[in-house]
């Protein structure tokens, strides 16, 4: 069965794109390509995810289209400005136009990376999304970002274009690791913890250890969390305010990610960001302690981290959010009064805070861990 939910376009008001959602429904993205009468598809991939399914794929889309597809290395590590360049070199030489069609089939690091190709391409060629991770089918291909890592920091250079629609089949996910199901999950949790707190105790219940899953629980979870973030999107596409919850727990996520060189995953590393945000809420008097507890109940569930790894220093935490995106001239960050209710500054979503306090509330972690939180 197909479903069909709709996203609002960024800069278009009133426009939006079609989200297809649905088991075993690849035969039908020939169907979603057609009306747009391409002169090449050209099918964009990781190198684990074409393994898998870049024969599959292309036997569909060859039977219809001149295709091509165009292989990047998989992992966080390899959403460089130099494989944007690389990939850019390939779509070129191989006789891409505005008239052609580009397919990006992945996780969220090749779907920012060649979403951003495609939007630059020639000042942009129409592309569409084929995620095959729960972080992408929940989070990273919808709402038009698109983006790759600097050296100093995540998605330092990127842009906001829309995809012409994306398909989500859930039959992709029988083959993720159990490590990419908790991954994909922080971000379901994300919307919860911010948007709905009968999401949070239905999470809870379905989350299990062997991250074994009925079609129908994979599909529930999916479409909800996609459901909130549309919800946010509507509001504020451009995340200036409402829209702001979507960063709930990443400002200390992403740069506790990239001081792990690799060692911790978008997820795991956004987890311990919206554990760092509940203690911040609870210290500055807007929630109680429950909060906290709430949420480490529903992240260690989902198999996710709670706590800043020892070879990660305070210091160097509040260094790296200097190259925040997202932070000028303060550090703001996202908090909450209690499950689904964030914290309002001054009539706005976030709150500001300076580095010292910020260092402050790091240091403070391990205080709070034996305050809190019960023995793992």
């Amino acid at each position: 069965m197909l479903k069909e939910i709709y996203c609002p376009q960024t800069f278009r008001v009133n426009k939006e794109y079609p989200i297809y959602l649905g088991r075993n429904i690849l035969e039908q993205l020939v169907d979603k390509i057609k009306p747009f009468k391409p002169n090449k598809v050209f099918l964009v991939s990781d190198t684990n995810v074409s393994a898998l399914y870049g024969s599959k794929v292309m036997g569909i889309l060859s039977q219809n289209f001149e295709t091509f597809m165009f292989t990047v290395p998989a992992g966080e590590g390899n959403k460089t400005f130099q494989q944007y360049i690389s990939l850019c070199n390939k779509l070129i030489s191989s006789g891409i136009t505005k008239r052609s069609f580009i397919i990006i089939m992945g996780g969220g690091v090749v779907g920012n990376l060649a979403g951003f190709a495609a939007s630059t391409i020639m000042r942009g060629i129409d592309f569409a999304h084929l995620p095959t991770t729960v972080m992408a089918q929940v989070d990273s291909t919808t709402g038009g970002k698109q983006a790759v890592n600097m050296p100093q920091g995540k998605n330092l250079l990127g842009l906001f274009n829309d995809p012409k629609f994306i398909l989500i089949d859930t039959y992709f996910l029988h083959t993720l690791p159990q490590r990419e199901f908790s991954c994909g999950f922080a971000e379901c949790i994300k919307h919860a913890l911010c948007q709905d707190e009968d999401f949070v105790n239905e999470l809870f219940l379905k989350f299990n250890k062997e991250h074994r899953y009925s079609e129908s629980d994979l599909l529930s979870i999916v479409e909800r969390t996609i459901k909130l973030k549309i919800d946010l999107l509507k509001m504020d596409p451009k995340e200036i305010n409402e829209g702001k919850i979507l960063v709930y727990g990443h400002t200390i996520g992403h740069a506790v990610e990239t001081l792990s060189h690799g060692k911790l995953n978008h997820g795991e590393s956004i987890s311990i960001g919206m554990i760092f945000a509940a203690k911040a809420s609870v210290a500055l008097g807007f929630a109680d302690k429950s909060l906290i507890l709430v949420h480490e109940k529903v992240l260690t569930k989902a198999g996710l981290p709670i706590r800043i790894p020892d070879y990660i220093q305070s210091d160097n935490i509040v260094t790296q959010l200097s190259y925040d995106k997202k932070l000028s001239p303060q550090i703001e960050l996202i908090l909450l009064r209690q499950i689904g209710e964030p914290q309002a500054h001054e009539g706005r979503i976030g709150y500001p805070f300076n580095k010292e306090r910020v260092l402050e509330l790091l240091l403070d972690q391990n205080t709070w861990d034996k305050e809190l939180y019960l023995p793992h």
